[in-house]
């Protein structure tokens, strides 16, 4: 075997002798380094913090989950957890994340320099994953240690953070964010303070509500969704989880619930690879958790799906991902299709084809031109208060993760799905060879059939043969393309 020669891959220079530390790969992704920030001008400091300020374009919003039994309200509070990993990076990217650490445990401080000091033996908290687990007064006294004992770049991070996630509410949930502050001193408002507040007014239930909900889990199957759709079904249940876990009400056998929900479903290959990965847990064989479970049924079920042994529900609700019922069609404005898959343009491009050398066509045409703009015009509104259809910057990754999703940025596609733009290329090209064959297969059968019939018979088949394939050559071309939305 030859022995691995590694400055190949860095363009010809010498490894580190010292490997690279995570603290220090994370710092290579930010803008600035909060240690840096004293060496800038005025101007360029102001630049950063109007930057740091600014908040997310996709906002936070109070959820009227208070009838727990509806799928869509707990699909919502889902969408929270993705909106806090946009916001997660973002803080990353401007090296503010750090003061979302919090310790577990603070005590008076015995020299009695500082109000509180961290306590013996007290543990790091992510706020982020484990904002149910830590007190509000936990979180308030370590605003105010990091304000009296932290440097100035730590009091910076505790009060633009707060500013951001304020930018980042909607009017309403910013107000009642503020409401709740009231009486609280100055320094305490800071960012880890207000995201406390925020997540428990966005996951705050009421005992009743959680019977319910957890009556809802033991009743509800994978069946209850559209085209049987796994990842819309785990997008409900990691909702529902989110609910129990700040309200301290997670059964034990909730693993057990999740196994049941998934086990309900038409196709029974896969009902049997769900069974098995259950078997396997009880019998410790294999153990497993609700996350990396949930992550398994999805990549079974996309492979299913691509491989065409998913045979529950259509095809177009399978397309279908837990956004594409938000998407817009950029052809007719409406929500719940694409524009490749929108019978008005169809029914446009029909009319256009009649219409050519006809004087009433080209009228038509002026009209479909001036609907087209104005929704186009609506479309682009749309793509740009939407986070998926934002491209990473030069310097950004073309990788990101949401939740437990990896999503790539497809040029072709503009937008965040799970393939990159070679990818995409490669499935076009695929799709084009399979299209090349069932057209050289229909010419033979035409061929057969021409010798069987008269010459007017001939073309008449030869036609309609055409317009099957090219049916089909459509339908193909819309299953490789808008697969990542499944």
């Amino acid at each position: 075997m030859a022995a691995p020669n590694p400055d190949r891959w860095l363009d010809g220079n010498i490894p580190l002798v010292i490997p690279r530390t995570r603290r220090e790969a994370r710092q290579a992704f930010t803008s600035t380094r909060k240690e840096d920030r004293a060496l800038l001008g005025a101007g360029d400091f102001a630049k950063l913090k109007k930057s740091c300020e600014e908040g997310l374009v996709d906002k936070f919003d109070l959820l009227t989950h208070g009838d727990l039994d509806q799928t869509d309200s707990l699909r919502d509070l889902y969408s929270v957890t993705m909106r806090i990993e946009e916001f997660q990076s973002s803080l990353l990217r401007h090296d503010m994340a750090g003061v979302f650490l919090i310790p577990s445990d603070f005590v008076d401080d015995p020299d009695q320099v500082f109000d509180f000091v961290p306590a013996l033996g007290s543990h790091p908290v992510d706020l982020f994953t484990n904002h149910a687990e830590i007190e509000l007064d936990t979180v308030k006294s370590a605003g105010c240690f990091l304000i009296q004992a932290g440097r100035e770049f730590h009091v910076q991070n505790l009060l633009w953070s707060g500013t951001k996630l304020l930018n980042s509410c909607t009017e309403l949930l910013r107000s009642k964010m503020i409401e709740k502050t009231i009486g609280s001193p100055v320094e305490c408002l800071t960012g880890p303070y207000y995201f406390k507040i925020m997540m428990d007014l966005i996951t705050a239930s009421s005992p009743k509500s959680m019977r319910t909900l957890l009556n809802r889990l033991q009743t509800m199957a994978l069946k209850d969704f559209d085209g049987e759709n796994v990842i819309r079904a785990a997008s409900t249940i990691k909702g529902a989880i989110e609910i129990l876990k700040n309200n301290e009400a997670v059964p034990r056998d909730i693993l057990d619930m999740v196994f049941n929900i998934m086990k309900r479903c038409s196709t029974p290959d896969f009902v049997t690879v769900i069974g098995t990965i259950a078997t396997n847990h009880e019998q410790r064989v294999k153990t497993t958790d609700i996350e990396h479970f949930l992550a398994d049924a999805e990549n079974k079920y996309m492979d299913m799906l691509n491989t065409g042994d998913w045979n529950a529900g259509t095809s177009k609700d399978n397309q279908s991902s837990v956004f594409l019922s938000q998407i817009e069609c950029w052809n007719c404005g409406k929500k719940g299709h694409m524009s490749k898959d929108c019978r008005s343009k169809n029914r446009n491009q029909n009319n256009q084809a009649r219409g050519r050398g006809r004087g009433r066509g080209r009228g038509g045409r002026g009209n479909r031109t001036s609907n087209n703009n104005n929704n186009n015009s609506r479309s682009q509104d749309f793509r740009k208060a939407d986070s998926r259809f934002q491209p990473p910057k030069v310097n950004e990754p073309k990788v990101r993760k949401i939740g437990n999703l990896l999503e790539s940025w497809c040029g072709t596609c503009k937008c965040w799905t799970n393939h990159s733009t070679d990818k995409h290329k490669e499935l076009a090209a695929l799709s084009d060879s399979n299209d090349n064959n069932d057209y050289e297969h229909s010419s033979e059968v035409s061929s057969v059939r021409t010798g069987r019939s008269t010459s007017r018979s001939s073309r008449t088949s030869t036609t309609n043969s055409s317009k099957r394939s090219n049916k089909g050559d459509n339908n193909n071309a819309f299953a490789g393309m808008i697969s990542h939305f499944g």
